[in-house]
């Protein structure tokens, strides 16, 4: 009798959301890419109990329709790519079709969603292993997706979750990261009722560290430019001298995506060699654009994780672009400071021939007792 069997989805799913979902800021971060894929302009967050309550995204980007509003549920279900081929141009944040059915495998779920050629929307709920309710529904162009009770089906997840301020933390850094990707963007955090952050778009990398990021906001920050001929590199990168304490002060994008490539951030220290004590870290903003057929994403579901082509060659430009931009802008200021401060004008000599104004005298008591005349 055999004894292989295929997997329900169910369990499936559940499997892959261990890998997919480790803590709520990985649901966050799963609908937020969603919503820049669909050209969202305007999106709005919501959490409580550190995510494990209740996370809600909603954006006004292009929505679906009522098939797709239910397909997007399934297992490797996806519009952004056909053929493995499509994976060397890929330009979305999101094609291998996990995210969605793992977080409805491990929560309840609504989606909300209607796209601009259609007077009704479509709502779809989903708990569990239950099957999915689909209807019509009257809302507004583009996509809700409301995450309730993440884990409530795998309690044993739950235990390996930190503490509530730490969960809550990861999901504002996350936010925030996304936020200074798409300065573009307008986007509004919210933690229960209270107010994270609510950034209009902006115009600059710097505006909009400084709309969320307070803490940020007293440092000088330096623009950085550099184009080579495998990729270029912008953002901006603190001054010599100031350093933290941490190495989570270093934030590096792929075509605007965050990632986490320690050789990298070495890279980064590397360039900060004699401009920063050996016990701090920069602060870095630094965007990294390639051609996507130069790199690799899918390595890991969470595609955080990132294989390169010439990975010698953009650890080296890295380090290039660092030191160039701290050494010019060392210079500048050094000649800022040598130029030397225009001469005071002499007062002129007094004449000899010149008298002196005769002093005109007044009258104090008559001063105060008529002090208009």
């Amino acid at each position: 009798m055999p004894t292989i069997h295929l997997l329900a989805n169910t369990i499936a799913n559940q499997i892959a959301a261990g890998e997919v979902i480790e803590r709520p800021a990985n649901v966050v971060k799963e609908l937020l890419e969603n919503s820049l894929d669909a050209r969202a302009s305007r999106i709005n967050i919501q959490f409580s109990s550190g995510g494990t309550n209740l996370i809600s995204i909603s954006d006004n980007g292009i929505g679906m329709d009522a098939v797709d509003a239910l397909q997007c549920f399934n297992t490797h279900a996806t519009s952004k790519l056909q053929t493995f081929r499509d994976l060397q141009h890929l330009k979305s944040f999101g094609f291998r079709g996990e995210a969605l059915p793992s977080i409805a495998s491990v929560a309840q779920v609504t989606l909300v969603t209607r796209t601009q050629d259609q007077e009704l929307g479509t709502r779809v709920e989903i708990d569990g292993e239950l099957k999915p309710k689909q209807m019509p529904c009257a809302c507004n162009v583009g996509t809700t997706i409301i995450v309730k009770h993440l884990f409530y089906n795998l309690p044993v997840r739950r235990t390996f979750l930190k503490s509530e301020y730490t969960e809550n933390a990861h999901i504002i850094d996350c936010v925030r990261l996304y936020a200074v990707a798409y300065p573009q963007i307008q986007l509004e955090l919210k933690q229960d009722a209270s107010l994270i952050f609510s950034s209009s778009p902006c115009s600059t990398i710097e505006q909009r560290i400084h709309e969320i990021w307070p803490k940020q906001n007293a440092k000088t920050w330096i623009p950085l430019q550099y184009e080579s001929k495998i990729g270029s590199l912008s953002g901006v990168i603190s001054t010599p001298g100031a350093g933290e304490t941490s190495s989570q002060a270093i934030r590096i994008f792929l075509n605007q995506r965050p990632i986490a490539q320690s050789a990298f951030s070495r890279a980064i220290l590397e360039g900060y060699q004699g401009f920063i004590p050996p016990q701090l870290f920069p602060s870095v903003f630094l965007f990294l654009t390639l051609p996507p057929n130069t790199f690799d994403v899918n390595v890991h579901p969470m595609k955080k994780e990132v294989r390169f082509k010439q990975e010698a060659a953009v650890h080296s430009l890295i380090i290039d672009a660092i030191r160039k931009t701290l050494t010019d802008h060392q210079s500048a200021s050094v000649s800022i400071q040598s130029v030397p401060m225009p001469p005071k004008p002499n007062a002129p000599e007094p004449s000899v021939d010149a008298k002196p104004k005769p002093t005109q005298s007044v009258d104090i008591a008559r001063w105060v007792s008529n002090p208009v005349a």
